[in-house]
């Protein structure tokens, strides 16, 4: 059930809506460009920044979601747009994605694999290197 799925998202960014908005403050604009870049947000929001805006447009997305990995990939931007920044941001992002992760599977029961660890990144090569 993608609503389902959409509101365990939705539930961990809000739990986290004033701490991010904290940790972008100081680069709102690079976070405004990013996520238009992402076609997440409208033009008329990034080109007035509010990271209000920019979270209802990210949120409001979802609802147009249909397929695990979409919901993966619009998960992953942000994580993505986050770690570029870099600094707090960056940290902010890694506590998403665990929180995203640990969410949907207790919830679900489903693994919801965001970013690919760097040790299955590794496997994944050596597999591709050595194929059964």
């Amino acid at each position: 059930d993608f609503r389902r799925l959409k509101n365990i998202l939705e539930k961990v960014i809000d739990s986290h809506h004033a701490d991010l908005s904290d940790v972008v403050s100081g680069s709102l604009d690079d976070f405004a460009n990013r996520m238009f870049q992402a076609n997440i947000i409208s033009n008329t929001v990034k080109d007035h920044p509010d990271f209000n805006k920019i979270m209802k447009d990210y949120k409001a997305q979802m609802l147009f979601l249909k397929q695990l990995a979409d919901f993966r990939n619009h998960c992953l931007h942000l994580i993505l747009i986050l770690q570029n920044i870099g600094g707090p941001a960056s940290t902010a992002a890694e506590q998403l994605e665990r929180e995203w992760t640990k969410g949907v599977f207790n919830e679900m029961g489903i693994e919801f694999m965001i970013v690919m660890k760097p040790q299955q990144a590794q496997q994944t090569k050596v597999n591709q290197q050595n194929p059964p």
